[in-house]
């Protein structure tokens, strides 16, 4: 029973693990690319896909939190920056 147990967290660990690499696979090469021009050294980068071909990204910088937007061709819609909490 143990072992069936290891084994269904250890598949599920790999599976998450591929879904998250498929996400960043599946930027476009233009969001990509002024992802890093603009938010060079991000950290822990996620990454969502909305209605009308925007792209999300949510991301640590510069010691905060940040959600961007970026439409299909690679431009900024918008960032938004969250503050440090107290005590970090």
């Amino acid at each position: 029973m143990k072992k069936n147990i290891i084994l269904g967290v250890a598949f599920m660990i790999m599976s998450l693990h591929q879904l998250a690499a498929q996400d960043s696979a599946q930027v476009s090469p233009s969001v990509s690319k002024r992802f890093e021009e603009v938010f060079a050294g991000a950290k822990n980068v996620r990454w969502a896909f909305l209605p009308k071909k925007i792209t999300e990204a949510k991301f640590l910088y510069g010691g905060n939190a940040w959600l961007a937007y970026f439409d299909h061709q690679g431009n900024v819609i918008e960032k938004v920056r969250f503050p440090k909490l107290r005590g970090d």
